[in-house]
């Protein structure tokens, strides 16, 4: 028996793949024009195009086993996941669409609130755009000890993440985060830069295992507001 067959054997399952569209606020909305769809088995791999005004697609005729699907559409970022519930010869893989960021989508202005004689650290940002209802948005600070600390790793030594902006309002405020800055080795004294950027549903994050930083990818690029404080 060949261990690597021309022709990949079928089954008796079928594979739906279920795509969703957000904008920029995490809500959902259809989504127009075509979406391409890659479909990969261990031994296989399929391609589709979902057409528009369709946000499903299936694939017939498979072997059970961990498939992993891809949707891609213009404007958006890709989007991955892989198959888990399932039924009686039925696995279903559900994928989320989020847009790249529009350039409203900023931080336009960092205000920073300091209280050096019960030391507090506070951030108000304000961003370009008013969060409407039903949306999400929150906000990544970077702090680092350069005017040139931006979301790129090397240049900030503290992150503080999930700072959300509530709806109804263009601004953000933080909880208090001196202790975090003074555990993470910044010192009173020190003069600290401060960026933010703003996620999108993508963003992902994963922890530098030297460092234990947190690294960020799929955040907005528009925001180039900084400004620095002398640590309380």
């Amino acid at each position: 028996m060949s261990s690597n067959p021309e022709s990949p054997p079928v089954g008796t399952w079928a594979a739906r793949v279920s795509v969703t569209g957000h904008d920029e606020f995490v809500r959902a909305t259809p989504l127009t024009g075509p979406i391409d769809i890659v479909f990969t088995g261990k031994d296989r791999t399929l391609h589709t195009v979902i057409p528009q005004g369709k946000s499903s697609c299936v694939f017939s005729d498979l072997p059970y086993q961990k498939y992993v699907a891809t949707a891609q559409q213009a404007g958006f970022y890709p989007a991955l996941a892989s198959s888990g519930d399932n039924d009686y010869d039925s696995l279903l893989v559900s994928l989320d669409l989020f847009p790249y960021p529009s350039p409203t989508t900023r931080v336009d202005s960092i205000q920073c609130l300091l209280n050096t004689i019960v030391p507090q650290v506070r951030l108000h940002l304000y961003t370009a755009q008013t969060l409407p209802t039903r949306g999400e948005r929150s906000a990544i600070i970077f702090a680092g000890l350069g005017a040139d600390v931006s979301s790129r790793y090397g240049t900030y030594v503290f992150t503080l993440d999930g700072v959300i902006q509530s709806q109804g309002t263009s601004q953000i405020l933080t909880d208090d985060f001196y202790r975090q800055l003074h555990q993470a080795g910044v010192t009173s004294g020190t003069r600290v830069y401060v960026t933010a950027r703003l996620t999108t549903g993508a963003t992902t994050s994963y922890q530098d295992q030297k460092t234990g930083m947190s690294i960020f990818s799929n955040i907005e690029e528009n925001t180039h507001a900084v400004v620095s404080f002398v640590m309380p």
